[in-house]
């Protein structure tokens, strides 16, 4: 075990000198980094050298310390790694966040979820990596805080934290004044799935008197059998004979009706018509 331990040491130091060496190969800097990311598992050393390295002039020697910062477990990087999640480099910013997420620390909420303020959805794999290391953390008050937020990309990282909860609180999402989260809403439900989300979903009266979706699911859910509320909802795409869309006054939403006219959603022609084409099932 003392020669082991010898070794470790050494090939620590080496690969710290490589990783550090501004003019090596970058591929050996990084060899280097994920070599110190290894060892990081059995020598508590490693964690402050990967911490140093989040400075480094190079984008991708950032990224992968941020990586192995989480990899090995490096709690006390913390700060530095939300600190992280401003850097220029939206690789640093991913990993920064994927680590976050393993610490489960619920005081980086705030900071994942400036995150993905800062992102307003330009970037779908950041805000994969915000939702999901939210999603690690676990639900809290700070979470619940920002489903009300004024900005959409924070919301829809709220509601996608939630489907990877499987929370019941993704339901009043539902209600979303912005109709594609209401739309992602309803596919959670259903995906994921959210059973307590199916109580908002069950009529489709409800949905035009609460302004939540439109009433497009009736003319299918009432000819056919329904798997769940929500999957109605998404499958009643089904072409007519006449490839008709929905008529504008099948629908009593504001919201609703800005998804008929972008969104090919389709009724069946004939009521009794149960339809079994490809698009629905």
């Amino acid at each position: 075990e003392g020669e082991q331990n010898r070794m470790v040491a050494d090939y620590t130091a080496l690969f710290r000198t490589v990783a550090n060496n501004k003019s090596a190969d970058k591929l050996a800097r990084l060899h280097a980094v994920w070599g110190l990311t290894q060892l990081g598992r059995k020598n508590a050393k490693v964690g402050p050298m990967l911490v140093a390295l989040l400075e480094d002039a190079d984008k991708e020697v950032r990224a992968q310390a941020a990586k192995g910062l989480g990899d090995i477990g490096f709690e006390k990087s913390r700060p530095v790694l939300e600190k992280a999640l401003t850097d220029a480099a939206p690789r640093v910013q991913f990993f920064a966040a994927q680590s976050l997420g393993k610490f489960k620390d619920p005081k980086s909420t705030p900071a994942l979820i400036e995150l993905l303020a800062r992102n307003d959805n330009k970037d779908a794999y950041l805000r994969h990596a915000a939702s999901y290391a939210l999603s690690r953390i676990g639900k809290n008050d700070a979470l619940d805080k920002a489903a009300k937020a004024s900005s959409a990309a924070i919301r829809l990282g709220v509601l996608l934290t939630y489907r990877q909860l499987g929370e019941a609180d993704i339901a009043q999402f539902v209600a979303d004044a912005d109709p594609d989260i209401a739309r992602e809403a309803a596919e959670a439900i259903n995906d994921a799935p959210v059973t307590a989300g199916d109580t908002v979903m069950t009529s489709p009266s409800e949905f035009a008197s609460t302004r939540r979706l439109p009433t497009i699911i009736g003319p299918v859910q009432a000819t056919r059998p329904v798997r769940s509320p929500s999957f109605s909802y998404r499958r009643s795409c089904c072409v007519s004979a006449t490839n008709s869309r929905i008529a504008p006054a099948s629908v009593t939403s504001p919201n609703a009706r800005a998804w008929t006219s972008t969104l090919p959603f389709q009724q069946c022609a004939a009521s009794a018509h149960s339809c079994s084409c490809a698009r629905c099932d």
